[in-house]
């Protein structure tokens, strides 16, 4: 059974979701949305149902009261607080995207907390790709364009394949963004755009493995591959059949993970 709860700690609001029995740890840090994702916590139980036994697994939204300004850093932070609380003294760490970003800034400021770290489509800091991606999607969050915004991230995140096939659904939420949710947006996208954790990369003590793809349009591959290079981790590179959304279209993704913890 799926949980979704709201955690307040420390002045942070925050909700998330949890399920599972196992008695240890896993926790999921999504990437860059402009809706909340911890209200699909039930598609998120069925699609990580194979760690339910050995893992009480959480995923964590970002936080709900966020400030204007907020960097990757102050996520770290918030996340850990909120971790922290709900009585997590050790886990294994999954985080796709910006959530790779996030949980990155997590395994550098707090090597205690975290034994395993899965790093999906992500980077160790921004790129000149990103940065154009990001800023153009800002721009529309700012117009409050949202069929417009949402178009626009689908065609950059998902593969050819995944849009012919499930475009019409993925696109009719854009129909349903609301002006509020396009604001709240803005600040985490901004994020992205100044991220750098380079210089503290190698500080990272457990083990890694990066998941990329090499039709990443979004952080690229060679954003992977640098930290690939850097912590000499393991790692896996999806085909071009699949696109930087590649943690939900390659059916052996999750598969792969749940191998690479019990290692």
């Amino acid at each position: 059974m799926v949980e979704i709860k709201t955690a307040l700690t420390r002045g942070i609001e925050m909700d998330y979701c949890c399920f599972g029995r196992g008695e240890k740890v896993f926790v999921i840090l999504p990437g860059l949305s402009v809706k909340k994702v911890s209200p699909y916590g039930e598609s998120l139980s069925q699609a990580f149902g194979a760690f339910a036994e050995e893992y009480r697994v959480y995923l964590f939204d970002r936080r709900s009261n966020a400030p204007a300004s907020y960097s990757i850093e102050d996520m770290a932070e918030d996340t850990v607080a909120v971790i922290q609380a709900l009585g997590i003294k050790r886990m294994s760490l999954f985080g796709a995207s910006q959530g790779g970003m996030i949980a990155q800034c997590m395994a550098i400021r707090y090597p205690d907390l975290v034994e395993k770290l899965v790093l999906g489509s992500t980077f160790c800091r921004n790129n000149d790709t990103a940065r154009k991606v990001i800023r153009s999607w800002i721009g529309l969050a700012e117009e409050k364009r949202g069929y417009d915004l949402n178009r626009a991230i689908c065609e950059s995140i998902y593969s050819r394949a995944t849009m012919d096939s499930y475009g019409e659904v993925l696109l009719s939420v854009g129909d349903r963004i609301t002006p509020e949710e396009m604001e709240r947006f803005i600040p985490f996208a901004r994020s992205i755009v100044s991220f750098d954790a380079s210089s503290g990369l190698e500080s990272i003590s457990c083990p890694v493995l990066v998941l990329a793809c090499e039709e990443d349009r979004v952080t690229t591959l060679a954003g992977a591959k640098e930290i690939v290079e850097r912590l000499h981790c393991e790692c896996y590179v999806y085909g071009r059949e699949y696109g930087h959304a590649v943690f939900d279209e390659a059916a052996d993704y999750r598969p792969r993970i749940l191998e690479f913890l019990k290692k």
